[in-house]
């Protein structure tokens, strides 16, 4: 459909095209969509990236939509003169000046000759001007039938002329006296008649120049009315606010205090009870995206990491990384701080050639708070140096056989026999640094290394100013089980280099997964999370146990009743089993001694045989803690009320604001 005889048509489409962009404010970018075709190559900032809008300043702007709509009609009156008169040339030059067109006439047959007439009109016109004149003035409706003929003439009498008419036949050299004198009085018609047509065209300019000279004065006796009103509007709001100056004020402090609640006051709810969740879900405020979105794209840039370091260290005695596994809010599709996602990796570690690592698990007595450690040993690897190659075994030879291999674990990465989190954080953000510039991500990302003590923190900034933090976290994984010793540890906690406290951050995210994989596809148990953590912070209430009581209650509550209808419901159920827990100065751990732990998550022997860890054991030590808790529990379920209400705390914020700012 994009032939010649499609132009018109396609010029059609454009125009409108152009048109529906300027009425909507919105062009998208064609590099930003899912139609791109395969065979162009586009980086992952231009696949994930939102489509990115051309006419924004038509937005920004409230009067850049009329100035646009202008300039539209400017061009589409271009366009119409371009169809109706072509480039500057009349039709009287294009037949009369241009010798050549008639050069080949007379050796050819009428069909051929309308070839030729065709080309040769493309070539001068874009298009021929019959055919322009025809389509054109039926949408614009600007013709009458007599000016549409005469258009047409034109193009017909030039037809008639070229080779619709007989062609002479050949008498010896030379033409006889009576067809001479037939082609000189035919020549003499023609000419009367193109002079004709001249003056018909010329006519049909002064008409359409005239129409459009009343157009302007129209359009212009529009914005005088409109001017106008404007000033009678503006008058009449002037004398208004001089009557009103004068009038005495009345009233009291209360009154005005009264008006200023008025401004806050939330509308009423809805008659019926089925719109009750509706009415809920546009006062609750959902300010960010879903996090796992990106969360491929940065499961792709740790793969490309880790496979350069596997080419990179193979033949020395560093730890061996796995595959990373993504654990944290980010993965299990939550953000608790409403703030850009931390995308945190766990890369399990197992020991070198030559190694092993011995799990020390601290104090069996205190199982949620262990201050575990990782042993390093040396292995005899004589009966294995075929597997192993030229690697010399660090057990039976000399110190000076040694030198002529790389350094064992031991010297590099361990403070006494004891592996140490901070120097593995150390080496693994200077092999960042070093092994970014052969990562195919370079070319579209900036890397800056983030200072960590324990775990190797980066963040990419793309060629749109936008940021991802990622967080790499090394752990031993604790027999065949879902539990890692790891290098994290928690804030505001100082300990020695050489713990690694246990994690249960990979169970955590099986245990999301599975949730939703069982549950429904629009389950809200990821929303009540993000809420609740929105409205204990600050607070002594960590995140970690609103995300303890929601595990709890979706092992206890059908997923069929964690649908957007039960948010009110949900939302009411975490209030009173956190208030309950802290009465009871009481919160089980999920994973110790709970029966009700979904059986594809794989837990050591020791978590299931236990008895059920107090994350509220503090309460109980501290006799004022309980009423400390309870105070804050207020001011929780005070914060919850106020955001069904009113919506997301930030608007109540900033409405307080300006309330005081007026006092």
């Amino acid at each position: 459909m994009w032939y010649g005889t499609d132009f018109l048509l396609r010029l059609d489409d454009i125009s409108w095209y152009l048109r529906c962009c300027v009425e909507q404010k919105c062009l998208k970018h064609f590099f930003g969509n899912e139609v791109v075709p395969d065979v162009i190559v586009l980086p992952p900032a231009f696949q994930l990236s939102g489509p990115v809008n051309l006419f924004q300043h038509l937005k920004q702007d409230p009067y850049a939509k009329a100035v646009a709509l202008q300039k539209f009609e400017v061009v589409r009156d271009q366009l119409k003169r371009l169809l109706i008169y072509g480039h500057g040339r009349d039709l009287h030059a294009l037949l009369m000046a241009d010798d050549d067109l008639l050069a080949p006439c007379g050796e050819l047959d009428p069909m051929q000759l309308q070839r030729l007439l065709h080309g040769r009109l493309t070539q001068r016109l874009l298009i021929p001007r019959s055919i322009c004149v025809n389509q054109a003035t039926e949408r614009a409706g600007g013709l009458d039938e007599r000016q549409e003929l005469t258009m047409f003439s034109a193009i017909f009498n030039f037809l008639a002329f070229l080779g619709l008419v007989e062609c002479p036949q050949e008498v010896g050299d030379e033409l006889d006296e009576a067809t001479n004198e037939r082609m000189r009085r035919y020549a003499e018609e023609m000419q009367q008649r193109m002079a004709q047509l001249l003056l018909e065209i010329e006519a049909l300019e002064k008409q359409q120049s005239s129409m459009h000279m009343g157009a302007l004065l129209l359009s212009a006796t529009q914005y005088w009315q409109f001017w106008a009103g404007v000033v009678v509007a503006l008058l009449f709001i002037w004398n208004v606010w001089l009557l009103l100056r004068d009038i005495p004020e009345h009233g009291s402090e209360e009154e005005s205090s009264s008006s200023e609640e008025e401004e806050v006051r939330v509308p009423p709810p809805p008659n019926d009870a089925r719109d009750l969740p509706r009415f809920i879900a546009e006062r609750v405020y959902w300010p960010f995206p879903d996090p796992t979105i990106r969360c491929a794209l940065v499961e792709e840039i740790v793969g490309d990491l880790l496979h350069i370091f596997d080419s990179v260290v193979l033949s020395s005695f560093f730890p061996n990384l796995q595959r990373a596994i993504g654990v944290g809010s980010a993965f299990e599709g939550w953000n608790p701080h409403m703030k850009d996602p931390v995308y945190r990796l766990l890369v399990p570690m197992t020991a070198p050639r030559g190694h092993c690592f011995h799990l020390e698990l601290g104090n069996e007595e205190d199982l949620l708070a262990r201050k575990s450690s990782i042993r390093v040993e040396l292995e005899c690897t004589c009966e294995r140096e075929q597997d192993f190659g030229d690697m010399l075994c660090f057990l039976h030879h000399s110190e000076e056989e040694l030198k002529k291999q790389g350094p064992s674990l031991l010297s590099t990465l361990c403070t006494d026999s004891y592996l140490d989190a901070e120097k593995t954080a150390r080496w693994f953000q200077n092999f960042v640094k070093s092994a970014w510039v052969l990562m195919p991500q370079s070319e579209v990302y900036n890397v800056e290394v983030l200072p960590s003590t324990r775990t190797c923190k980066f963040q990419l900034t793309g060629a749109a100013r936008r940021r991802l933090t990622i967080e790499i976290v090394f752990g031993v994984q604790q027999e065949d089980s879902d539990i890692f010793l790891s290098s994290q540890m928690r804030k505001d906690t100082s300990i020695p280099s050489t713990t690694w406290p246990q994690s249960c951050s990979v169970a955590e995210r099986k245990f999301f997964r599975h949730v939703a994989r069982e549950g429904m596809f629009n389950s809200i148990h990821l929303k009540c999370m993000q809420v609740c953590a929105h409205l204990v912070e600050g607070t002594i209430f960590p995140t970690y146990v609103v995300k303890t009581i929601v595990m709890h209650l979706l092992t206890n509550i059908p997923m069929a009743m964690w649908h957007k209808t039960d948010f009110l419901l949900r939302m009411d159920n975490i209030m009173q089993c956190l208030r309950g827990c802290v009465r009871e100065k009481r919160l089980d751990h999920f994973f110790f001694g709970n029966e009700m732990v979904p059986d594809v998550i794989v837990l050591p022997p020791s978590f299931q045989n236990s008895e059920p860890i107090n994350l509220f054991q503090y309460l109980k030590q501290n006799p004022y803690a309980e009423d400390d808790a309870l105070e804050k529990f207020e001011v929780v379920r005070e914060r919850l009320r106020r955001l069904i209400t009113y919506g997301h705390e930030r608007k109540h914020r900033a409405r307080r604001r300006r309330r005081a700012d007026r006092q």
